[in-house]
């Protein structure tokens, strides 16, 4: 299920190679679960973001993204990310 969400999050703000979009997938890719490969995911993701014909607007959407996608002090990034908060934050709440 958490694949499936960056994969949508990651098309629908998906930008070109090395992108804020790709570096936001990466990102949340690293806390994938249990029998998941990051690696997978990553190459998901790269996918995704070559397949898609983005705008400069989808660019800055993920670039904002990525500025906040930050757990806060004190809690580990992906536990956080499974939050309400940590998916909104990051781009993956619908």
């Amino acid at each position: 299920m958490h694949r499936l969400l960056v994969i949508a999050a990651v098309a629908a703000l998906a930008a070109g190679c090395t992108s804020p979009c790709e570096e936001l997938g990466d990102k949340i890719c690293r806390c994938n679960p249990t029998g998941v490969s990051s690696e997978t995911c990553k190459q998901q993701v790269s996918n995704v973001v070559d397949d898609t014909n983005p705008t400069k607007s989808q660019d800055s959407a993920c670039s904002k993204y990525l500025d906040n996608c930050k757990a806060p002090d004190g809690i580990g990034f992906c536990e956080w990310l499974t939050s309400a908060e940590g998916k909104a934050t990051c781009g993956l709440a619908y």
